[in-house]
């Protein structure tokens, strides 16, 4: 059965590039640059957009596609290659041609050209010794395509090719057939299998350790009782379930739509990934330790409850919830719109980057970021106090720890952060219908930037330094007009230094920040901002000092507060650059730091035998500030099942001892009334109540009294 394959398809690669030969004498050309995924998905439509290759200097233009299929050759029964586009030579001239890579003969092989000076259909069909035209490249199969322009045949006078269209269809037998009924495994099932249409089930009762693939769509279940150690690759929808009672541990990638469930009873360790929405459910009720990777949009859900340790990245909105009842140790990655919530009950210990706007809210246990509509300024909480606020493009701010960990914003205007003055924005009136963009570095030659049917552009980023532009307008029938030329120069912003830190003095009360130089040639100067010790460091407006060394020191007195200390790098034409990373926070009491305690992470409450109600929680003084060692207490607050937490006084005290390694800490209730929920608070505190210094969480964590747990069971183990 025919299998239609397109340069945008899994797998599939391509180049834009020129050689002096047509066709090459190697399978790649003599100069070439890997297409991104625009121009791929450009010549997988068959529509009036393409892209461009412009050369000079006795070279042809040409691009080549690499299609990874997924038959077995030795099933091949015929390869058919289509591609649609034109050549064009400054001095006339249109050659176009489609050439084939024959891996036997380490050769190209024409298949058929044109030169009709448009776009038209080159095309071709192998139906004899097949398997010279398919090659293996890391484990999979591969046909490589060629098209080739006319010869550029002095320094300045230029060749183009342009590719609107590219496909390659596979025949074979076996391997690729339609399934609209059933395939079982009763005790595993370990071969690869391939459906081009999926309508049925696929089972296995005790595992599925192979690889699935289908070509168009999944509209049925694939489960597997005891595991799932393949891979589940359908290329277009799944639109029924996907379940595994115990594990999924393979990759599903699809490259369309999810409009089902994906639900692992245990766990999901590998990779889930989609080229377009996921509007069902994806659920581990154990633990995702793989990635999460929804390419343009999320509307269902991601949940795991006990823990998520891979990585989401959302390129576009993320409308529904990322939720993990007692840790997100991995990475947040979305790149547009958050519109949901990203919530842990324990900790959220990754980052969370947003490119354009956050309208919900980031929670847990000790930290809070909220982000105001378009146009305000941002603010960043932590422990419950504004640490920082900011109306630039970019903000990032610790935890309330030495720098250890980070929470990342973008701001929610303009869409892409702040300029830091690398890029040019170009724009020419509309006299063509296409346009050929160059730029020429100072004492360089022209090189197209890009192919384009408006008449803007942004470029770079790009090094300082001056650059000339110029514009080439082209009609519809290739006759073309240039511009003048115009110069920009390029000033950006200084490189940030690195690795802040800080060495204390008792004997002089002296603080002393040290930091590794900033690379950028035109540096001048070092900034130092602060905090006063208390509120948020100013991003802007005077500074505490300025140095040209890499050290900086205060001397302390007897003030008390958490100061905070932000270097900054500033280049010789006075650009400050916009890090906030190299920063420092220290608690101070009467002129000397403190320690500080740090909240206990992924607490739970539990009901347990006779009544009663039992907190677990991690204490980790890697967190605590000038640590470790200022754990000295649990204190236990409660709501006496009143709905209001009472902070007064703490319902109990667990004696610590100031742990200096992390280490799990639990408290037993008394007899409480049955049935009814209880909420706890457990804060950590330097001192014997009512001493010391307490962190002021507020994480609230309630469990149900429930007479009818049964007592643990009493364990013996004896060597025997």
């Amino acid at each position: 059965m025919p299998t239609t394959y397109n340069p945008n398809d899994t797998g599939c690669a391509g180049w834009e590039g020129s050689d002096d030969t047509r066709p090459p004498g190697a399978q790649t050309m003599d100069s070439s640059a890997s297409l991104g995924s625009g121009d791929l998905d450009t010549i997988s439509t068959d529509d009036s957009n393409s892209i461009l290759k412009d050369c000079v200097g006795y070279v042809y233009p040409g691009h080549r596609v690499k299609f990874q299929i997924a038959e077995t050759p030795g099933n091949v029964t015929q390869l058919d290659l289509t591609f649609k586009g034109y050549g064009a030579y400054d001095l006339g001239g249109n050659a176009y041609y489609l050439y084939v890579w024959d891996d036997n003969a380490g050769s190209w092989e024409q298949l058929d050209s044109h030169s009709s000076g448009s776009k038209d259909t080159v095309t071709g069909s192998i139906t004899t010794n097949i398997t010279n035209y398919i090659y293996a490249d890391g484990g999979n199969n591969y046909v490589d395509a060629l098209v080739m322009g006319p010869l550029a045949n002095s320094a300045i006078v230029h060749a183009q090719v342009y590719t609107y269209y590219g496909e390659l269809v596979v025949t074979a037998t076996g391997g690729t057939v339609p399934l609209s009924g059933t395939v079982a495994a009763q005790s595993g099932e370990s071969a690869d299998l391939t459906v081009y249409n999926l309508r049925g089930t696929v089972a296995a009762a005790s595992s599925l350790t192979g690889d699935l693939t289908t070509g168009k769509a999944l509209s049925g279940t694939i489960s597997a009782t005891s595991s799932l150690g393949g891979d589940l690759l359908p290329a277009t929808l799944i639109s029924g379930a996907i379940v595994a009672e115990a594990s999924a541990g393979g990759s599903l990638t699809m490259g369309w739509a999810a409009s089902g469930t994906v639900a692992a009873e245990a766990s999901l360790s590998g990779a889930l990934s989609t080229d377009a929405p996921i509007s069902g459910s994806i659920e581990a009720k154990n633990v995702t330790i793989g990635h999460l990777l929804v390419i343009p949009w999320l509307k269902g859900t991601i949940s795991a409850s006990s823990g998520e340790s891979g990585a989401l990245e959302v390129t576009k909105c993320l409308a529904g919830e990322a939720s993990a009842t007692a840790s997100l140790s991995g990475s947040l990655l979305e790149t547009i719109g958050l519109a949901g919530t990203v919530a842990a009950e324990g900790g959220i210990e990754g980052a969370l980057t947003v490119g354009y706007v956050v309208s919900a809210s980031v929670r847990g246990d000790y930290r809070l970021l909220t982000w105001p509509g378009a146009g305000t300024v941002a603010y960043v909480y932590f422990d419950g106090e504004l640490q920082a606020q900011t109306d630039v493009g970019q903000l990032t701010i610790p935890e309330a720890t030495e720098i250890r960990q980070y929470l990342q914003a973008l701001a929610s205007r303009p869409a892409t952060p702040a300029s830091p003055l690398d890029r040019v924005s170009l724009s020419w009136s509309d006299e063509g219908a296409r346009y050929v963009l160059k730029r020429a570095p100072a004492g360089g030659s022209y090189e197209v930037v890009a192919s384009l049917g408006g008449t803007s552009h942004v470029d770079g980023p790009l090094e300082d330094g001056t650059y000339r532009y110029k514009v080439v307008a082209y009609d519809e029938e290739d006759d073309f007009a240039e511009s003048a030329q115009r110069s920009v120069t390029i000033s950006s912003a200084p490189e940030p230094p690195s690795g802040l830190g800080y060495e204390w003095d008792a004997e002089t009360q002296t603080l002393t920040l040290s930091w590794t130089a900033s690379g950028s040639e035109d540096l001048d100067h070092y900034v130092i901002r602060g905090n006063g010790g208390s509120g948020a460091v100013a991003l802007s407006g005077d500074p505490l000092d300025t140095t040209a060394d890499t050290t900086w020191q205060q001397v302390f007195t007897d003030e008390s507060g958490r100061y905070q200390f932000l270097v900054r790098a500033v280049d010789s034409g006075g650009i400050e650059e916009a890090n906030v990373e190299q920063m420092v926070a220290i608690p101070f009491e009467d002129g000397y730091p403190v320690a500080y305690p740090c909240p206990p992470r992924i607490v739970s409450a539990e009901a347990v035998a006779d009544g009663k109600i039992e907190l677990t929680w991690l204490y980790d003084p890697a967190y605590e500030e000038s640590g470790p060692g200022a754990g000295h207490e649990a204190r236990i607050y409660w709501d006496d099942a009143s709905g209001t937490v009472d902070y007064s006084a703490p319902k109990a005290e667990v004696y610590m001892a100031g742990p200096e390694d992390a280490a799990w800490w639990s408290w037993t209730s008394d007899a409480l009334t049955d049935g009814e929920t209880y909420t706890f608070v457990v804060r950590v505190a330097t001192a014997d109540w009512p001493g010391g210094i307490e962190t002021e969480n507020t994480d609230e964590h309630s469990a149900t009294v429930d007479d009818d747990v049964p007592d643990a069971p009493e364990l013996t183990a004896t060597v025997i």
